[in-house]
């Protein structure tokens, strides 16, 4: 990476690893020297389920309302869930996913970087969008990363239409279903809310999946090498961006 910054001259490298944090890494980066970035690029903190297991275990480790949501949800014949790959699915899901970042105010991925992210995944089917439907109509997607033996919910939509339905509980867990007939190991909820802030944008969103059962798991920060002192510029933006985020 060193040898192409010299043709591109940027300002610095960023690294986001998905790596467990632990002394060994931490110190791997370090002596190579990088420094911790004042703003994520993944979720550092993410919660994880291990789906090694039959269905009928892994939902009796789920929280007891969740599971009553999803076979509540499985008996509701107006509730439909789809999944696929297609253009459609992908303006089904924006429609939504801009619903949501108007409601909660997160900073979102731009269409052009989930379309490729779609293309780079597509070809090998390492992708797919779940969209559940109430009535017909599109109230919850995700966008579902195979990679291995991890099934990652890397992008999730909501409507606020039809809110208490509980669609988005059958979808993940058609989801996670989906990822064991892969030979998935482990079901991977992405980002959650460091314990005790109440007032983290992912505070809602984390007491909806640790209801899924699992266990926390801790991943390297993203890393920065600084190659020109105008770094630290965008260093100090970055970090006031986050305080102003509540992250």
């Amino acid at each position: 990476m060193k040898e192409i910054a010299k043709s591109q001259n940027p300002v610095f490298i960023r690294v986001s690893p998905i790596e467990e944090k632990n002394k060994e890494n931490e110190l791997l980066f370090k002596n190579l020297g990088f420094k911790k970035a004042a703003l994520h690029i993944h979720p550092e903190l993410t919660w994880e389920l291990n789906i090694d297991l039959p269905e009928e275990d892994i939902l009796l480790q789920m929280r007891k309302t969740t599971r009553y949501l999803i076979r509540q949800a499985q008996k509701n014949t107006d509730i439909r869930i789809s999944r696929g790959q297609s253009s459609q699915d992908f303006e089904k899901f924006g429609a939504i996913y801009h619903d949501t970042v108007r409601r909660h105010h997160f900073v979102p991925f731009p269409p052009d970087y989930l379309e490729k992210e779609m293309l780079a995944f597509k070809n090998d089917s390492q992708i797919e969008i779940f969209l559940g439907h109430y009535q017909n109509q599109t109230v919850s997607g995700a966008i579902i990363v195979y990679w291995g033996k991890v099934g990652f919910y890397h992008h999730g939509a909501s409507s606020q239409k039809f809110a208490k339905i509980p669609v988005s509980y059958l979808l993940q867990w058609e989801a996670i279903k989906e990822a064991k007939k892969r030979g998935c190991k482990i079901y991977n909820f992405w980002g959650i809310a460091p314990k005790g802030k109440k007032k983290h944008p992912w505070a809602g969103l984390t007491v909806f999946k640790q209801g899924f059962g699992g266990y926390e798991k801790q991943y390297l920060p993203t890393q920065d090498l600084a190659l020109r002192p105008g770094y630290w510029v965008t260093y100090l933006i970055e970090k006031i961006r986050k305080v102003k985020r509540r992250l």
